[in-house]
């Protein structure tokens, strides 16, 4: 069979597939209006429900790395990347090609929110240091430790400034102070945020200076900052080799095969050589894992 073939084969396939589930789902929803268990709806929603709508998971990466993004968007763009991918994968090379393909594009956004994820961490920190220094300066000017939590948090912005506008509510409300920033940790567990709550608990319940106390917070807080950087600075050169490693395979792969079509029809088109890109994935996988792994042993 040849390419364009096969290309029309799994489109055609694709499309019977969409045909049944169509019908299975509009069966199931017709049943249930009869029933009265399904309220009255179109087609167009009922399929809008599975696959257009974005996941729970991406709406809630979304909101924890402060993106202003829409997700409806994003899931679309990315649907139809991984969908455009596989198809230009398949035309060129291979139904093979295309499968890897696909999969190298729908986990690129998933390797970006990592980075964007460990890069908002470091921000959370530097951002509650700054708000335990304001509120610190709120308690030296005669105010309670409530009352600087709040105003900590209008004189920040973020995921911050929402966690601490949460405590200065559930304040407000009546409920106990030392409870509010239990569920603050709770919600947030982080190391930093368990070094604030312990400290202000500690300082309610005792009843220390606490300007002294929160200020010894934030210092450590960006003492732990500083030396996290520094380990990073020194595993630099382990992670960009661990990075090498781990992509240079793969796009000396994919130059070969698009400057040479007996590569790709080698490597993607036969048993043998479907076999050795399986098993050079693996272990190129497992290589930069180990890498990474032993990269990330400095860290603090």
């Amino acid at each position: 069979m040849s390419t364009f073939g096969l290309v029309f084969a799994l489109l055609g396939a694709t499309g019977v597939a969409f045909t049944r589930a169509y019908r299975a789902q509009r069966r199931v929803v017709v049943i249930g209006r009869v029933s009265g268990e399904v309220p009255p709806r179109s087609p167009r929603n009922v399929r809008s429900r599975t696959w257009r709508t974005p996941p729970a998971r991406l709406r809630r990466e979304l909101a924890s790395l402060d993106l202003a993004l829409d997700a409806a968007r994003v899931w679309r763009i990315w649907r139809g990347s991984t969908v455009a991918a596989a198809l230009i994968g398949v035309v060129v090379v291979g139904p093979v090609f295309g499968v890897l393909l696909a999969a190298l594009t729908g986990a690129a956004p998933v390797i970006a929110c990592l980075v964007l994820r460990s890069r908002a961490e470091a921000a959370y920190d530097a951002t509650l240091a700054s708000a335990l220094d304001a509120a610190a300066r709120g308690v030296r000017s005669g105010g309670s430790l409530p009352q600087a939590v709040a105003e900590a948090a209008v004189s920040v912005r973020g995921r911050v400034a929402h966690d601490l506008s949460r405590v200065a509510a559930g304040v407000e409300r009546g409920r106990p102070f030392a409870d509010a920033l239990r569920a603050w940790r709770t919600q947030r567990d982080r190391p930093a945020v368990r070094l604030a709550v312990g400290a202000l608990v500690l300082a309610t319940q005792t009843g220390g200076p606490p300007a002294r106390v929160i200020e010894d917070v934030a210092s450590a807080i960006r003492t732990r900052q500083q030396v996290a950087r520094e380990a990073q600075a020194l595993a630099a050169q382990a992670r960009l080799s661990a990075l090498v490693v781990g992509v240079a395979p793969i796009g000396f792969m994919l130059v070969t095969c698009l400057t040479d079509s007996r590569n790709s029809h080698m490597l993607f088109g036969t048993p043998i050589g479907v076999m050795c890109v399986v098993t050079g994935l693996l272990l190129d996988a497992v290589g930069a894992f180990w890498m990474h792994r032993m990269s990330a042993t400095v860290a603090p």
